[in-house]
């Protein structure tokens, strides 16, 4: 740029001590050498910006797959915590069912109103029926409110990866229509 300003100024110098200061304005040289010039300059300048344009918009496609990756790494880093979480309380669950289920059992064994063995094993048996069913149901309760949560994690996500992607095609259209508007304002520049 700065070479291009230099060679614009040495050449008006030469042209102005070559010719008279009366001389000047009339002259087609002068106009030739200061449209060269002008094209010149406006030329560099236009390459100047489409090179800033292109490594703004490279930039900014390295970034959006970079936000996209951020977004996707997230979401599964935050299904593997809930697949962990449920997970930790199913085990839970299962080891106070157990508990339950021993503790019936102790309940019976330990029961001094019980004369008979067959007494016992009639109300164990019963016990047990009814803890069986009892945590058969809390199972399905605890499977159902999982899947619940699951699903309204993945519906979250896809809404948040569909609004990432509304963000950046509107991004990526405003970059396009700066462009055009670069194109079409495109006028002639000199430097003063």
């Amino acid at each position: 740029k700065s070479l291009i300003q230099k060679n614009q100024c040495i050449a008006i110098d030469k042209l102005c001590k070559s010719k008279g200061k009366s001389d000047l304005p009339p002259d087609a040289a002068v106009k030739e050498v200061v449209m060269e010039q002008t094209e010149q300059y406006t030329e560099m300048l236009e390459r100047h910006r489409k090179e800033d344009w292109e490594l703004s918009k490279a930039q900014q496609m390295a970034q959006d797959e970079m936000l996209k990756k951020l977004m996707e790494t997230t979401q599964a880093q935050q299904m593997k915590e809930l697949e962990s979480l449920f997970e930790r309380d199913n085990k839970e669950m299962k080891s106070n069912q157990a508990k339950a289920s021993v503790e019936t059992l102790r309940d019976v064994q330990n029961d001094k109103n019980l004369k008979t063995k067959a007494e016992k094993e009639r109300i164990i048996r019963e016990k047990n029926a009814n803890n069986t069913k009892r945590f058969i149901d809390e199972r399905k309760t605890q499977a159902i409110k999982q899947a619940n949560r699951r699903e309204k994690l993945r519906k979250d996500h896809g809404n948040q990866m569909e609004a990432l992607q509304k963000y950046l095609e509107n991004k990526s259209e405003m970059y396009k229509s700066e462009e055009i508007e670069m194109k079409l304002a495109a006028k002639p520049e000199f430097y003063c």
